[in-house]
């Protein structure tokens, strides 16, 4: 009866009953507590055996039942069932309770390297459009009739004693083409001593003592007279006289009769002149 029980159980749990046996012995084990315990001893015994380790003590455990299979006596039939059952519950106590190897630890990721980004970091630039550097002023027009104060003051200097220029004409006039102008001078000189060379320098204004434009000749004529009036001065009269074309831009000009061995100045006077 029991081998029989065990077959039907073990049918039972490999899914290997008809319809009608599974639900008769399904209403067995829900009136019986024992069978029910029965079968649930040969289920967890059927997990157990699952691998192939447990498959190969279950068929070790099938070879010792097939040797065994015709006992030498009919009164020890019952015993090789008790012997089965006592081996299997040994084998379930050795799977259960034997030593478990220790779990190896899982190696721990080591930490990522954060890389130090913030020296790659550009520093901010300042995007704020540059401001155009300022234009340089331009300067101021020079005014071309400007006076030289150095110069109108040498305009009303005292006539010196040894060479006294007694009357003098200066004038721009037109030249010989349309383009030029001729400067003009023309005096009367007294003078007791031997007369020198003389010259008229020509000056512009664009200096505050006045900048050399041109050197002009001088022609100093003698003049005969019939009534000898300056004789108790032994003094001589000489007709001064100079002129040159020149090309010359719109301005005021200033005109020195000067020495030529000294560049002493005898006379000054200005003109305005230009094409």
């Amino acid at each position: 009866m029991k081998e029989q029980l065990y077959e039907r159980i073990e049918a039972y749990i490999a899914g290997a009953l008809s319809e009608e046996e599974r639900a008769r012995l399904e209403q067995e084990i829900a009136a019986d507590p024992a069978l029910a315990e029965e079968v649930a001893l040969h289920r967890s015994l059927d997990q157990l055996m699952a691998d192939k380790g447990k498959m190969n003590f279950r068929r070790q455990l099938d070879e010792v039942g097939q040797a065994y299979a015709q006992p030498p006596a009919s009164g020890l039939r019952w015993f090789w069932p008790v012997v089965l059952l006592a081996g299997a519950l040994a084998a379930l106590w050795w799977f259960i309770l034997r030593p478990q190897p220790e779990p190896t630890p899982a190696p721990i990721p080591e930490a990522p390297t954060v890389q130090d980004t913030i020296a790659d970091v550009p520093p901010p630039q300042d995007t704020a459009p540059l401001a155009p550097p300022p234009k340089p002023e331009k300067p101021a027009p020079r005014d071309l009739f400007a006076p030289v104060p150095a110069l109108e003051k040498a305009i009303q200097k005292e006539p010196d004693a040894y060479f006294t220029i007694e009357t003098a004409l200066l004038d721009a006039l037109p030249g010989a083409d349309a383009r030029s102008r001729q400067i003009r001078f023309s005096g009367r000189l007294l003078t007791a001593m031997d007369l020198p060379k003389l010259e008229l320098q020509l000056l512009d204004n664009t200096r505050p003592d006045g900048k050399l434009v041109v050197r002009i000749p001088v022609t100093a004529t003698l003049v005969e007279e019939d009534e000898n009036i300056r004789a108790f001065a032994a003094k001589k009269l000489y007709l001064l006289d100079a002129a040159q074309n020149l090309l010359l831009p719109n301005g005021l000009y200033y005109a020195q009769l000067v020495v030529v061995a000294d560049n002493k100045v005898l006379w000054t006077g200005k003109v305005g002149g230009g094409r």
